[in-house]
């Protein structure tokens, strides 16, 4: 017999309790506050890139901020979404879609990972930390075949070489 959790209105099986269950609204409404709170550090981040000679110049801060703010109002709007759609699950009674965590070692996993990323990434270099970045969350997201393993990572540096040093002439860290 399910068993209703309200709180986040989900109804899961008695044979699915150890598993980690979570409504989809819940998961949009996380992601998009993630979401906020990355665009606000990126926002002010940016500040620190420093001026430009030329006066007529919007300066290498203008992007980055200008990104950060439409991410801001894309989580806004997303949260906004999220919340109405639990509004209508509540008014109809109904239970919503729930999202299923088989492997919560992998989701813990690759955002201790992402945090290793961002410090080791300035120290060895984009071309060094990354390829190996991209193999492990591949690895830890299922990818076994060793072809998309190491045709991935490599692929994704040569076309950011390409694009960014070849092309543009921006040199990454």
């Amino acid at each position: 017999m399910p068993q209703r959790c309200t709180w986040y209105l989900c109804e899961f099986k008695a044979e699915e309790k150890g598993r980690c269950l979570v409504a989809l609204w819940l998961g949009e409404l996380i992601i998009s506050v993630v979401i906020i709170i990355f665009s606000v550090i990126v926002y002010i981040m940016a500040g620190d890139f420093g001026g430009t000679l030329n006066p007529f110049d919007i300066g290498p801060a203008a992007f980055p901020r200008l990104m950060a703010v439409f991410m801001i109002v894309l989580g806004i709007l997303q949260a906004v979404q999220s919340l109405r759609k639990r509004s209508q699950l509540l008014a109809e009674g109904k239970p919503g879609k729930k999202v299923v965590l088989n492997n919560k070692l992998a989701v813990l996993s690759i955002a201790v990972l992402l945090v290793v990323y961002g410090i080791v990434m300035p120290m060895v270099g984009f071309y060094v930390a990354t390829p190996f970045f991209i193999l492990l969350v591949m690895w830890l997201m299922g990818a076994r075949s060793w072809l998309q393993l190491i045709g991935v990572p490599i692929g994704f540096n040569i076309f950011s070489y390409v694009v960014f040093f070849m092309t543009l002439r921006i040199i990454l860290p």
